[in-house]
């Protein structure tokens, strides 16, 4: 998961600010500087008659310093690309030590659709007294779909 949303991201934003997910990686950068931290929940099973579902909730934490030099509309844009990354599909496969970990493709999580669910986004502002640092988050809960045989 992390790799597509790395390279999707790497590729829309110059220069990309430094990221890490949280509870794998070390965090990245200060907490008054540009980084983003990548949050993964779950996976949550649920059980529907002829269905294994996996929900997973995902959020990204935007940490955003303005000074002179960079444009206003920064966070705004880090917040359309990782938007969009969330609408394209993620790929889950079979990987691991057991018999039948071939890499096979299991699906794909793809954002819930409901009327309660969808992607998020949520700008907290200025985040510290007397220095100019924003926050915001864009997340969703994607989910997939396996049929029991």
């Amino acid at each position: 998961m992390a790799l597509h949303f790395e390279s999707t991201v790497n590729a829309s934003i110059t220069p990309a600010p430094p990221w890490s997910m949280t509870g794998y990686d070390l965090k990245v950068g200060e907490d008054d500087q540009d980084h983003i931290e990548f949050r993964i929940q779950g996976p949550y099973l649920k059980d529907i008659p002829g269905w294994e579902v996996w929900e997973v909730p995902l959020n990204f934490l935007m940490t955003f310093r303005q000074d002179e030099v960079k444009d206003n509309y920064t966070l705004d844009r880090w917040l359309g690309v990782y938007q969009e990354a969330l609408r394209q599909p993620l790929s889950v496969n079979r990987l691991g030590n057991g018999v039948q970990d071939d890499g096979t493709l299991l699906g794909c999580l793809t954002p819930k659709k409901s009327k309660r669910e969808f992607i998020r986004l949520d700008r907290y502002g200025y985040v510290k007294d007397g220095v100019a640092v924003q926050q915001a988050t864009v997340g969703a809960v994607v989910d997939l779909w396996l049929e029991w045989t």
